[in-house]
């Protein structure tokens, strides 16, 4: 008897120190850092957006059976870095200047995104840290019609761009300058688009679709402080 105990008692010790080892190398975070201290939880900053001098971004799907690239030069983001651990975010973003690839008579235009994002991992192996985006319903819309007095081979009345079906999060953006504190901060929506993240320690999927059809959107999009005495920068503890 003494020895089934002692059997039993070393392999829950044994148990509780893997358990223990999984914590402590769990990792955690990345969290936002303003002016040289990390924002503490229910603390927030307002910031500003737009995409990148010279950028576009880029919504990709196939629409009516036809592959379609649209392009927007102009984007201009509005919201609030969000304390706490992981360190999270809302934002609105503003399309304009839209067009479709190869289709000069048809307007374009893309809806408002409101969405909320948090801060994770490029993977369960890389250091490398993203910014997710999960919008609540559709992350935009997409609208295509005949410019007055042209031709548009291709029309498409006001369509959902929503979560691919099961995925957890819309888009991620890769932070190109990390553990960094500056007035501003770059954030790429990388193309071939990132379609597995880590976020608090779990693998999610990220992804979005039109009309059944996976769609991918691409941007440069470069975030600044309201208050421009302010730098920041997202840090990994």
């Amino acid at each position: 008897m003494f020895k089934v105990r002692m059997i039993l008692f070393v392999l829950l010790s044994a148990i509780g120190l893997l358990a223990t080892s999984a914590v402590a190398s769990a990792r955690t975070g990345p969290v936002w850092h303003v002016n040289g201290v990390k924002l503490a939880a229910g603390e927030t900053r307002l910031i500003r957006g737009e995409n990148f001098a010279g950028s576009l971004v880029k919504l990709k799907s196939t629409v009516l059976g036809t592959a379609v690239t649209i392009y927007c030069s102009a984007a201009k983001i509005e919201g609030k870095l969000i304390g706490g651990n992981p360190g999270k975010d809302e934002e609105t973003i503003e399309y304009s200047s839209c067009s479709v690839e190869g289709a000069a008579g048809c307007e374009v235009t893309l809806g408002r995104t409101k969405a909320s994002t948090e801060l994770g991992y490029e993977s369960s192996t890389s250091s490398q840290i993203v910014e997710v985006y999960n919008a609540a319903g559709a992350f935009t819309t997409v609208t295509i019609k005949k410019r007055s007095g042209e031709t548009c081979l291709l029309t498409l009345n006001t369509t959902e761009v929503r979560l691919l079906k099961e995925d957890k999060y819309d888009v991620a953006c890769v932070d190109t300058h990390q553990e960094v504190e500056e007035y501003s901060g770059l954030y790429m929506c990388v193309e071939p688009a990132l379609s597995l993240v880590e976020l608090g320690g779990q693998s999610v999927a990220v992804g979005m679709e039109i009309g059944g059809q996976p769609a991918t959107l691409t941007a440069d999009l470069l975030f600044k402080m309201l208050t421009e005495e302010l730098k920041f920068g997202a840090y990994k503890e």
